[in-house]
């Protein structure tokens, strides 16, 4: 006979922390406000441009292009808004005691709309007439979803959030009046968040974070005054994260199993987590030509290479056995997730009403790296198409100030998965189980103060 009172409790932990590592990248979280002057023609020029600091993280190649020590701040806020119609379920399988059963099937709805701050800092100064210094601190991913409690979706995901916050330190270097080239080391703050409703009334909070190091590159060539093309790279960051998983439900919960009805006590259980978060690498190609002295123009093309993510593993999830019976919940899970390279295009212009103002428009479009056989719940992700826009002011010589806006037209896609949650084979199966359909967007909204010493 099963002791399932007890071993609810630590099915529990593996199903809120089975499918952390694997949600929190299911979306391919990566983010490219790290300036919100980028922000108005969607982001082209990402590598070329170099009209501000921000290019110390963008392209260090650029900062040959600021002549005087120069800051730009700003903040972008991201409205992210998640729309999932269909059923979720939890189904356990225990073949050498014939038994299997759903646990907590549901159909129905489950909504998500959270907006977050994505704030940037960058300062870049000249040491001479060849070297140039600078530093910054950006949010280059980082994502959220909040289905809140008693949705469809909360015993799987209620609260959602990774975020990566990293410090650079940059130095280039001007061969020459037409060439650059610039390295930055990048030391990078993981954190992460996964929670769930567990039955409906047995709250999971998990927390996970770590601290990595990665570099970025790049190199600037101005083939004439009005027109220059960059190359840069920024390097994998592995985060090796560690935090504590716990779960409470602070009165008895009614679960059905095998036809009966089991009585669940309060549970205060915690547990050390572990589990491995590569954020991957990417390659950026830019381009930016001055037509005249009113219109510009500028694009990007950039590579991620998402394909690191394979497999992911979790471990030090607390074992649960079942009495008399010799079998075990293993304390490691692996998640398969297949993700494959993808890419970004983007075109922009900028015109020049007066000296003092500036237009910016965009278009962009944004290759998913989510297989469509292995999306999932907490973080979904299609292949988006953004349109963007913005404006530049400058009331002196020194002081500027960039608005943005880009609204992100993200393509409805299906999902039909079964998930495995543990990985001890015909002895215990434990199956997430979804289907339904995504209906997602975003909005961006973003302003840029840059001040010229």
């Amino acid at each position: 006979m099963i002791k399932l009172q007890h071993t609810v409790v630590k099915l529990g932990v593996v199903m809120a922390l089975g499918l952390a590592s694997q949600s929190a990248l299911a979306g391919g979280p990566q983010l490219f406000e790290q300036d919100a002057a980028d922000l108005g023609t969607a982001h082209s020029g990402y590598a070329a441009a170099a009209n501000d600091a921000s290019t110390e993280y963008s392209n260090p190649a650029g900062m040959v292009r600021i002549k005087h020590p120069q800051i730009s701040t700003g903040v972008e806020f991201v409205a992210l808004n998640v729309n999932y119609k269909g059923s979720t379920a939890t189904e356990i399988k225990i073949p050498p005691l014939k038994q299997d059963s759903p646990i907590g099937s549901k159909t129905g709805v489950a909504n998500s709309s959270v907006l977050k701050p994505v704030p940037n800092f960058h300062f870049v100064t000249p040491l001479n007439d060849q070297w140039y210094l600078g530093t910054g601190i950006t949010v280059p991913f980082g994502l959220e979803t909040d289905y809140g409690n008693g949705s469809v979706a909360a015993q799987y995901a209620t609260t959602s959030s990774i975020q990566a916050v990293n410090v650079s330190e940059d130095l280039a270097y001007a061969v020459n009046d037409k060439f650059s080239a610039g390295l930055g080391l990048d030391v990078q703050r993981f954190d992460g968040e996964f929670d769930a409703d567990l039955f409906n009334h047995v709250n999971a909070i998990n927390k996970l974070n770590d601290i990595g190091v990665g570099a970025h590159l790049g190199i600037l060539y101005q083939f004439t005054p009005a027109t220059r093309v960059g190359l840069s790279y920024h390097s994998e960051i592995d985060h090796h994260a560690q935090g504590t998983g716990t779960l409470n439900s602070n009165y008895p919960n009614q679960i059905p199993y095998n036809g009966k009805t089991y009585t669940i006590p309060e549970l205060h259980d915690t547990g050390t987590v572990t589990m491995n978060m590569p954020l991957p690498a990417w390659l950026s190609l830019g381009a930016y030509h001055d037509m005249n002295e009113k219109w510009a123009v500028m694009s990007t093309l950039q590579y991620t290479y998402w394909n690191v993510v394979k497999n992911l593993t979790i471990q030090g999830i607390p074992v649960a056995t079942f009495s008399g019976s010799g079998i075990e919940i293993s304390d490691k899970i692996t998640l398969p997730m297949n993700f494959r390279n993808s890419y970004v295009a983007s075109l922009g212009t900028t015109y020049k009403f007066t000296p003092k103002f500036m237009g910016r428009f965009g278009l962009e479009y944004d290759e998913t790296p989510t297989v469509n056989a292995y999306r999932e719940l907490r973080l979904p992700d299609s292949n988006k198409f953004n349109v963007a826009m913005g404006a530049h002011f400058q009331p002196s010589t020194r002081l500027g100030l960039d608005i943005g806006y880009e609204h992100v037209f993200a393509q409805a896609v299906n999902v039909d998965k079964v998930t495995p949650l543990t990985d001890v084979g015909k002895v215990l199966i434990i199956n997430q189980i979804i289907k339904g359909v995504f209906n997602n967007s975003a909005d961006i909204m973003g302003a840029q103060l840059t001040y010229n010493f």
